[in-house]
């Protein structure tokens, strides 16, 4: 896994910053994002802080105060909405990646506001990737 900051897996480089610009604008262009006003400027900005080499400073307070007008008092504590977002961002995340076969994949780990930029399945593999099938062990009772 590569992250933005280049650690993960085993030696990958980073993917361009104009690669990730691109994934980001197919991203932000779905029909996925289309009603999302808040989720696509959420995405933009985390995904520019990061490729700003910013990434270490997206933490909570940061994000509502420069998203969402929050004042330096800021309690994520009492107001979940960076959290609440973070969330709804990450399920449609997966929706727009349901069933494609994208050569980059922007991803938002749990536990955090850094996004992950890696190669998609057709650039790891060259082939179609196929969600793994799910098999249930089924006892029988004689």
């Amino acid at each position: 896994m590569v992250t933005a900051t280049g650690a993960g897996g085993p030696s990958r480089s980073k993917p361009p910053d104009s690669a990730v610009r691109a994934q980001l604008d197919s991203i932000l262009a779905s029909a996925v994002f289309s009603r999302s006003p808040h989720l696509r400027r959420f995405l933009a900005f985390i995904v520019e802080q990061t490729l700003a080499g910013q990434g270490h400073t997206l933490k909570e307070a940061v994000i509502a105060h420069e998203l969402y007008g929050k004042g330096t008092d800021f309690d994520g504590g009492t107001d979940p909405v960076v959290r609440v977002d973070a969330r709804r961002l990450r399920d449609k995340l997966r929706e727009f990646y349901e069933g494609r076969s994208d050569p980059l994949v922007i991803s938002l780990p749990k536990g955090g506001y850094v996004p992950v930029f890696e190669d998609g399945p057709v650039a790891q593999t060259g082939v179609q990737w196929r969600r793994p099938v799910s098999v249930r062990a089924v006892a029988l009772v004689v």
